[in-house]
Formats: structure tokens, C-alpha cells, sequence
């Protein structure tokens, strides 16, 4: 994603730091494109196995026939507006929520009507949830929004959210999500990035074991890591 998808006061990475193995090595974290592109059949196979998990195929097939067609009608954003800090309007073709992502939260939150719904990395998607929040579900849902380094149209407050977050998820007490219960939707579209201290290290081994059952955890790039392209 371009740079300048991001708000200005994200942090930019330390010219200063030296890295002690360089990019590509075995010990870096840093991928060798050479040795991926060698790879790609077993990397991103045409029916990938995923042991251990159940993906409930059914369920997908139910909500895809029986949900969408029930709600869908019902999404009525603009395709454009003009992007400002003073934005309140969610619109479908901006730079990070949009098309199928979009209209699947739409419908799933007017099917689901979840009581709590906490949304770790917001922007676009928040304006969506907050605008089904009020009008659709009178503001039933109490949204909460983790976010270090929220747009402008975040900070001035957006009818519909509970509260903002102005923090790294890392450093937001576990008891946020232990409030969690079945229905409720732990909403992440952070960093997707696994190193020492990151968000998703925190995410996948402190928050999701903890998390009650029923939780609805929503990410990305199931089953097997980012796309190819």
C-alpha cells in the first residue's frame, strides 16, 4: 500500500538502524524474492489444506445464498466523495475499505446485531460500522476503536462510536477484550505483520486465546498468508 495511504503522523522507519543480517538471509525477516518465486506452488496452492481449523464451508455457502440477499439491498453508500479531514460519509471506492469488504460488514452487522464490536485498526471500515450503528441498528452496538495513528475524521469524533482508542493494541489491557462474549466481533485490520513485540504477535497469542466462545475474529488472508500478487 502507498505511503501516502497512511496518516502523516505514522512513525517512518529509523534511517539509523543497521540490520544485523541482510534482507533475504536466513536469519532476516526479511523475505528473498527469489527464493519465494521458487516456492509459490507449495506457498500458495490451488486448494490449500489447513489443519486443525474447520472453515465450515457450509456457513459460507449459507451466508453467500440466504444473508446477502436479505440485507444487500440495503447499502446504499456513494461510489466517491471528496476525501477531507472533516469526512463523516462512508463511500465505497476509497483506499482501504471497499467493494466486497465493504458490503460483507455491512450485511454481516445488520444480520449479526453484535453488542460490542472492537475494531483494531480503523479508518474507512469505522465509518461504515458507525453509519450501520445509527442508522440501521439504533445505535445498539457499543463500538470501540483501537487506533494509534488515527485520520483526522477519527479524532473529531464519529457519531456511532462508543469510544477511540489512541493507543498501540499492545498496550491496551486484555480485560478490553475479555469483555468480549459470544456474538460480539473483535474486528482486526492492523499492521498483519509477526515480529518481536508487533501488534499481531500480541493479537494471536495474548488476545485470541482469551477471547470468550462465540467471539467472531475477523483478518485477513485465509488460509495461507497474502496473495501472490
Amino acid at each position: 500500500m502507498s505511503e501516502d495511504a497512511f496518516p502523516e503522523e505514522t512513525p517512518k522507519p529509523d534511517d539509523q538502524i543497521v540490520a544485523a543480517h541482510a534482507n533475504g538471509h536466513f536469519y532476516s525477516p526479511i523475505v528473498n524474492p527469489s527464493e519465494i518465486a521458487a516456492q509459490t506452488d507449495r506457498i500458495w496452492p490451488v486448494e490449500p489444506k489447513v489443519l486443525g481449523i474447520d472453515f465450515n464451508d457450509a456457513s459460507h455457502e449459507q451466508i453467500l445464498n440466504e444473508v446477502f440477499p436479505r440485507h444487500i439491498a440495503a447499502y446504499d453508500y456513494p461510489e466517491l466523495l471528496d476525501e477531507s479531514p472533516d469526512l463523516t460519509q462512508f463511500y465505497t471506492q476509497n483506499s482501504q475499505f471497499s467493494w466486497l469488504d465493504a458490503r460483507t460488514l455491512f450485511v454481516l452487522l445488520l444480520e449479526w446485531k453484535p453488542k460490542r464490536f472492537v475494531e483494531v485498526g480503523s479508518g474507512f471500515s469505522t465509518l461504515l460500522a458507525a453509519d450501520v450503528n445509527r442508522r440501521h441498528l439504533d445505535n445498539s452496538i457499543d463500538i470501540t476503536c483501537i487506533e494509534p495513528y488515527p485520520r483526522e475524521f477519527l479524532r473529531q469524533g464519529i457519531p456511532g462510536i462508543s469510544k477511540l482508542l489512541e493507543q498501540k493494541v499492545q498496550d491496551v489491557p486484555l480485560a478490553e477484550f475479555e469483555k468480549l462474549q459470544a456474538g460480539d466481533i473483535l474486528f482486526i485490520d492492523s499492521s498483519h505483520v509477526a515480529k518481536t513485540g508487533s501488534d499481531v504477535n500480541y493479537l494471536y497469542f495474548e488476545v485470541l486465546p482469551r477471547l470468550a466462545a462465540g467471539v467472531i475474529e475477523r483478518d485477513r488472508a485465509h488460509p495461507r498468508y497474502f496473495s501472490a500478487a
